[in-house]
């Protein structure tokens, strides 16, 4: 045992391991659109997160946005990537380069080949919007680099997660309190005899 983990440790001494991927900053004019999303499977939905950063690391816009109706994971990170296009246009933005940590996706929007894949009209739909920008690239950047974005795309749905249970809780008390009140009426009606018998 012991010398296994010796060896273990002699060849991680010698091998680089790889290093965190960062988020690195454009190089003006450009601005970076970082966009990453939160698929539920149950309710096909998903919830978009964008971030809009300049060359120092200042955030200049940020949006969260839920999607209805979406078939697939792949598919979320395409209306994703729809929204961040949207956002960056709506505000003036015109040298933009978009990262997203969907290698696929990244690879349909940078290809000029036709799209045969479910998300076909998707990528036709993000590659038009961005021919109203000046400048546009779409990066693929590591999990890692993409933090901030996954991290506002999942508060989205975490913050949902809480609505629903509360929601569902809140119905629950006012179904009983409505039964409180009705029971409550019918006592103050002297009325319940008649349906008790009836």
């Amino acid at each position: 045992m012991t010398t296994d983990l010796q060896n273990i440790s002699a060849r991680l001494q010698g091998s680089s391991l790889p290093s965190p991927i960062a988020w690195s900053a454009p190089s003006p004019p450009f601005v970076k659109a970082n966009f990453d999303v939160k698929f539920c499977s149950v309710s096909h939905s998903s919830w978009s997160g964008v971030i809009i950063c300049d060359n120092q690391g200042h955030v200049l816009g940020a949006c969260r946005r839920k999607a209805l109706r979406i078939p697939s994971p792949f598919a979320a990170e395409a209306m994703s990537l729809i929204h961040a296009i949207s956002l960056a246009g709506d505000l003036g933005f015109h040298s933009v380069i978009f990262e997203g940590d969907s290698l696929a996706l990244i690879k349909k929007l940078n290809s000029d080949a036709f799209d045969f894949s479910e998300i076909s009209a998707l990528v036709w739909e993000a590659k038009g919007l961005a021919r109203n920008l000046h400048a546009c690239r779409f990066l693929f950047i590591p999990r890692g680099g993409n933090q901030a974005a996954h991290a506002l795309a999942g508060e989205a749905l975490w913050i949902l997660r809480i609505i629903f249970g509360l929601r569902k809780f809140l119905r629950q008390c006012c179904f009983w309190w409505k039964l409180i009140d009705a029971i409550h009426l019918l006592l103050n009606e002297h009325t319940l005899s008649v349906y008790l018998c009836s």
